[in-house]
């Protein structure tokens, strides 16, 4: 295995699920869905660090609520909608992504976001391993207000 101890997921979150605003890197905390179960999608945010840029790197997110996977498969490949890498003139490597996730919002409630990154050295024959890996939530109901009395 290559040195790929310094790769790292620096932060995951949810953002906007307009797809439009997918450069607007404010999070999204709240999501309106007016019935369960319902497909939605959002945006996941998220930085890592550390490449080495010899080896293959992978980013898996999933979906859950409680502890069932309701990550929707419609968007796994070409959901990459921002991407922006920086080198140093060091050889240290940081990236801001965004990706289209989906998911099925089964009922109201906190979700999870888990994202974990793979890594396999450049060989043939060799497997993905998990590396990293970060948590963000995200909740889910019928009617957000900005006031607490929902008046």
């Amino acid at each position: 295995m290559s040195n790929n101890k310094q790769a790292r997921i620096a932060f995951v979150y949810s953002g906007s699920a307009d797809l439009v605003n997918a450069g607007d890197s404010t999070p999204t905390l709240g999501i309106s869905c007016n019935k369960f179960p319902s497909e939605k999608s959002i945006v996941v945010h998220f930085g890592v660090i550390g490449f080495n840029g010899k080896d293959n790197y992978s980013l898996e997110i999933k979906i859950f609520l409680n502890e069932e996977d309701v990550t929707l498969s419609n968007l796994k490949h070409n959901n990459l909608l921002n991407y922006k890498p920086k080198w140093s003139n060091d050889g240290e490597f940081v990236a801001l992504m965004a990706a289209a996730e989906s998911f099925t919002a089964r009922a109201p409630g906190i979700y999870r976001i888990e994202a974990n990154l793979l890594f396999r050295e450049a060989k043939p024959d060799t497997i993905w391993e998990s590396i990293d890996s970060k948590t963000s939530y995200f909740a889910v109901d019928k009617n957000w207000s900005s006031k607490i009395d929902n008046s």
